[in-house]
């Protein structure tokens, strides 16, 4: 009787001590990428998020990806083409002064 006990407690611990490890693993997972977000690149065909932006032929999808561009401001940059300089995209009121200015380097006009 106290064998079976023994087995049942040792089972039960092994049993806690796995599923800790597995959440541990998993939550692990998703947020250890937290404090690291700048370094973090999303690939859109040959683009990267930190390769430059040509506001006259980059995609909707290359755009989308930027950090505060999303899908509609996307489709305002691609709809009100062409842009003589990078500063059309205030001047037209594309997109607003801080998402501007997220990517400043990045924009590009050819």
């Amino acid at each position: 009787m106290r064998k079976d006990k023994t087995i049942k407690s040792t089972t039960l611990i092994i049993a806690i001590i796995f599923t800790s490890m597995l959440l541990g693993y998993i939550i692990g997972g998703m947020f250890s990428n937290i404090n690291n977000s700048n370094d973090i690149q999303i690939n859109v065909g040959q683009a990267s998020t930190k390769d430059k932006v040509n506001i006259n032929r980059a995609s909707l999808e290359e755009l989308e990806v930027l950090e505060g561009i999303g899908k509609t401001k996307a489709l305002n940059i691609v709809k009100n083409r062409p842009y003589n300089d990078k500063y059309e995209l205030l001047s037209k009121n594309i997109i607003g002064k801080e998402v501007f200015n997220k990517h400043i380097e990045r924009w590009v006009v050819e």
